[in-house]
Order: C-alpha cells, then sequence, then structure tokens
C-alpha cells in the first residue's frame, strides 16, 4: 500500500491475480500415478476418437486465430503468443491423410488448440507445441487395467493411428490412447517449408 492507504492498480492487479491463484482450480497432474488411474483429454484427431494423457498437456485453449508464416506448408496453422512464447501451432488433421470416410470438412475446421509438453518432465519448462484438433469432449479419469495393447502384427498405417498403442475402453466406447511424444517428434523431424 502507499502512503495514503490506498493500493495502486499494479498492487490490485496482483492481488487479484493471487487470489485468482489460491481459489482456482488446477489441472490434474501425475501426482495419481501409483493409483491405477491417469486423466486424459478425450478429443477427435483426424476423425479419431483420441485421448491425450495430461502429463502431456499444459493448456487448452477455446478455437483461435493464429498468426500464419508465410511460405509453410498447410499443415502449419502458424505460431501463437503463449505465456510470453511464441509457441507453433499444428494441424494433424492436414499433415496427415484423413482415414477413408472421414468427413473432409474436419481439414478446415478451426477447433480448439491444446498445447503440450515439448518434453516429458518439468511442467514449467517452457518448451511447447500446439496442435489444433477436431473436436474435444472434455477431460476423464481413466483405469489404468482399462487400457489395452494393440497388436503388434497390425497393418501398418499412414494417418494419426500409427501413433496409437493402445486403446481404452470406457464407458461402451473405444479411445485410442495417443502417444503424443512420439507424433511430436514426428512433427519436429519434417520440413515445415512449402514444396
Amino acid at each position: 500500500m502507499n502512503m495514503a492507504g490506498i493500493r495502486t492498480p499494479l498492487q490490485q492487479l496482483f492481488q487479484l491475480e493471487e487470489r485468482a491463484r489460491l481459489a482456482g482450480v488446477h489441472l490434474p497432474d501425475e501426482s495419481t500415478s501409483g493409483t491405477g488411474e491417469f486423466f486424459g483429454v478425450k478429443c477427435v484427431v483426424n476423425g479419431l476418437d483420441c485421448v491425450i494423457s495430461m502429463r502431456h498437456v499444459v493448456e487448452a485453449i477455446d478455437p483461435k486465430k493464429v498468426t500464419a508464416i508465410p511460405g509453410t506448408a498447410d499443415w502449419v496453422d502458424g505460431v501463437m503468443n503463449y505465456r510470453g512464447s511464441m509457441v507453433p501451432v499444428f494441424r494433424l488433421h492436414a499433415l496427415m491423410k484423413l482415414p477413408q470416410g472421414v468427413d473432409l470438412s474436419l481439414a478446415t475446421i478451426d477447433g480448439p488448440i491444446l498445447v503440450l509438453r515439448q518434453r516429458r518432465g518439468n511442467r514449467n519448462n517452457g518448451e511447447y507445441s500446439a496442435v489444433r484438433l477436431n473436436r474435444m469432449m472434455g477431460m476423464q479419469q481413466f483405469r489404468e487395467s482399462d487400457v489395452q495393447a494393440l497388436e503388434a502384427d497390425r497393418p501398418a498405417t499412414e494417418g494419426v493411428e500409427q501413433f496409437v498403442q493402445e486403446r481404452i475402453s470406457s464407458e461402451g466406447r473405444h479411445w485410442n490412447l495417443l502417444d503424443i511424444a512420439s507424433l511430436l517428434d514426428h512433427v519436429s523431424g519434417i520440413n515445415p517449408r512449402r514444396m
């Protein structure tokens, strides 16, 4: 407080931020490990029902426009400012072939953006990537016992299915557990320039 007992606007903002942080709902993290349960984001990627583990997710953002980068491939949606860092945003449905029978309008939809940790480990390491989803259905807690490994000798695929090694059965429906770390490694190895 200043001498007159009145808070400056900056002090009021700091106080408001502190109150919001204390009262806010925090995302679940890896503290549930060892309990046989984990949290995941249910979403649609390339027309495929997927789950992305919360250990990779930093934040989900409502659909928003990003800044396009001239000369890049159509699967590079652009960049956005995320908490002071320039984060690349990828359109997985433009990078990977859509499966047969999937509505082609999914490739142009401006769905929600999921900000992901580039590396495993520290939640605040500052290296992020983001993917634009077709649709997001929310977060759910899953039991490890509901996770089933897929057959090792299944046919090779070109789409996002190549990054699915496990499937989750939940509420009478099958969800594909997306190996987002491998997918981001794959994306980082592709030339982002327009060919």
